[in-house]
């Protein structure tokens, strides 16, 4: 597994900045020319699938570094601008993993039974079989194991990184049929060819062999691509295909650049070339490319792909489909940027890394909560989900209860609320409900939205209620059914003095419950007296609360405690008027 990625003096990266990456999925996101790219290129290059030119270099640099560390390795390469023959790469093995290695073949008692586990071990300590026995072969590993970990030896770097294979795509290839399967299937082809043991038959060239080699992998190719569990999924698509072909296009033996033509057969047994297919049929067939390929590759732990903005020109229903297929690749591990807050939202927060544009350099963050990620998207100039795509609207009246939603669904789902393409609107007060539910309305809204509002609306005046009594009609609101008044007055108050104890006291961590009331009044008793006294006396129990966490070293603020109330309190505890608008969210 890749761990972390660190680049020095590469195109825009000026001095020494580091990237990690989570073990499945990273999403990479920034603006335009922030460097999202450039971080994809840095990878590709020290895995051996690009190289640096002069342009690479940034200004005034004449030396680029990049290093990468994974479970197995660290890979160091430098190259020089001035003079080439310091150009370097060193891949050394990491002690942990040689310790893992050597237990594993230490383990192993019966050989013949386990010589292909043997072999895996001897090739990443680049230990070949040869003609000796297998007893020999496996000692020679062990000895060979010993000595790398008494030594910083550098492996051969072309061997060791034939062990980590990768797929770079980025949009054009992901739309493209054709560039799809040769830059992943046909690929690994003309890197394995040469490794390949023939026999070369009298008489025949090495043409003719590479030609034979070729048309034996279409064969093995065209027979996974028309299984009849892929070929059923593009037939929800389109009706018509009842077969995938792939064509060999003459191989240039200059640099033997082999490629493949891709074709569909219909229900008449006409041929038509791919290309000539919709843009929707295209990319459903490479989005379940993609997955076949993956799936196929089901007990490789060293495949990565990295995605450049797979999204583009994806539908967001499209852009959701694609992602259940990354999130379904749980033993790979895949790298993608994207400018699509829809991708953003329905991803796990931890894995979502930002990268900023400074004037000589880049900042790369790591996202670790909502608001940073609203930060984030913000500054990209996007805001984190747009009402005019969202499917259902819960209007709330103050921050509490909007963070609690939030919280509650993080925490239960370990993504965003807004990958349910649920907009949260806190109105700030019942009295400016009739301007947002009028644009509700107006945007055809108004059957899919909730309303949860403190029970303190029974208090206003009658002209005002009147008016409230007006949008609720307009929206086809029904108490108790998508309109709720909650608490005795408000929001805060719906939950019992227990949960409302708890979830301050783990948040401020206060080892001593038993202090003195002069310094600290937070205990259960107090919130009780507490809520009885507003409801007497028409206080706001939410205001009146902040007092009682005085002495305990936190600020009290109403976004915190709703997101307290949410990942402390358990669903059982919780108003019937929250559990029915939890379940608004959760119901398709």
């Amino acid at each position: 597994m890749i761990n972390k990625l660190t680049i020095e003096n590469f195109r825009c990266i000026s001095s020494e900045k580091y990237i990690d990456f989570e073990k499945n999925l990273t999403i990479i996101i920034g603006e335009n020319d922030a460097g999202k790219t450039t971080i994809l290129n840095a990878l590709e290059i020290v895995l051996g699938n690009m190289n640096v030119d002069e342009n690479d270099f940034c200004y005034g640099k004449n030396e680029i570094v990049l290093k990468l560390e994974t479970t197995e390795f660290k890979i160091v390469q430098k190259f020089n601008k001035i003079d080439k023959n310091k150009n370097i790469k060193e891949v050394i093995i990491n002690k942990s993993f040689l310790n893992e290695l050597c237990s594993e073949i230490n383990k192993i008692e019966a050989i013949e039974e386990n010589i292909e586990s043997i072999k895996v071990i001897g090739d990443y300590v680049q230990i070949k079989k040869g003609s000796s026995g297998i007893e020999k072969y496996k000692n020679n590993i062990i000895e060979k194991i010993k000595q790398l970990l008494s030594t910083e030896t550098s492996l051969n770097n072309s061997t060791i990184l034939n062990l980590y294979k990768a797929d770079f795509l980025d949009s054009k290839k992901i739309e493209n049929v054709n560039e799809f399967i040769n830059k992943t299937y046909i690929n690994d082809f003309k890197k394995e060819i040469w490794d390949k043991i023939v026999p070369i038959e009298e008489g025949k060239t090495l043409k003719d062999l590479i030609d034979y080699e070729f048309e034996k992998e279409i064969d093995h190719i065209s027979l996974e691509i028309n299984k009849d569990s892929f070929i059923s999924s593009i037939k929800k698509y389109n009706k018509d295909i009842q077969k995938i072909s792939l064509n060999k296009n003459e191989i240039p033996f200059k640099n033997i650049d082999a490629s493949v033509n891709v074709s569909v057969v219909d229900k008449k047994d006409n041929e038509i070339d791919f290309e000539k297919k919709g843009d929707g049929t295209k990319r459903r067939m490479t989005m379940s490319l993609f997955e076949l390929r993956a799936n196929s590759q089901s007990n490789s732990s060293n495949y990565l792909y990295v995605l450049d903005e797979p999204d583009t020109h994806l539908h967001v229903r499209a852009q959701g489909e694609f992602l259940e297929i990354l999130n379904k690749m749980q033993n790979k591990q895949i790298i993608i940027t994207t400018h699509s807050p829809f991708l953003i939202n329905a991803s796990q927060i931890e894995k979502i890394r930002f990268i900023e544009k400074n004037i000589d350099n880049i900042k790369i963050k790591k996202v670790k909560s909502d608001e940073e990620l609203d930060s984030c998207m913000e500054f990209l100039g996007v805001e984190n989900i747009n009402i005019f795509f969202s499917k259902k609207i819960i209007l709330v009246e103050g921050e509490t209860e909007e963070e609690f939603f939030k919280e509650w669904y993080r925490s239960k789902y370990n993504i965003s609320i807004k990958s349910k393409f649920v907009k949260i609107i806190n109105i700030k007060g019942i009295y400016n409900a009739p301007g947002f539910v009028k644009a509700l309305m107006e945007l055809g809204l108004a059957n899919n939205t909730i309303a949860l509002f403190d029970n303190d609306v029974l208090d206003i005046e009658e002209e005002d209620q009147n008016s409230i009594n007006t949008i609720i009609n307009g929206l086809g609101l029904k108490e108790n059914e998508n309109f709720f008044k909650i608490g005795i007055k408000e929001f805060e108050d719906s939950f019992n003095t227990n949960d409302i104890y708890n979830s301050w006291f783990k948040y401020a961590e206060c080892e001593k419950e038993n202090q003195s009331s002069k310094s600290f009044y937070w205990n259960l008793e107090e919130i009780e007296k507490l809520k009885e006294k507003c409801s007497k006396e028409n206080l706001k129990f939410s205001s009146e609360l902040k007092k009682l966490t005085v002495g305990m070293g936190k600020k009290f603020t109403k976004p915190i405690f709703g997101r307290l109330l949410a990942k402390y309190t358990l669903r059982d505890n919780l108003d019937d008027k929250i559990v029915k608008t939890l379940d608004f969210i959760d119901n398709d």
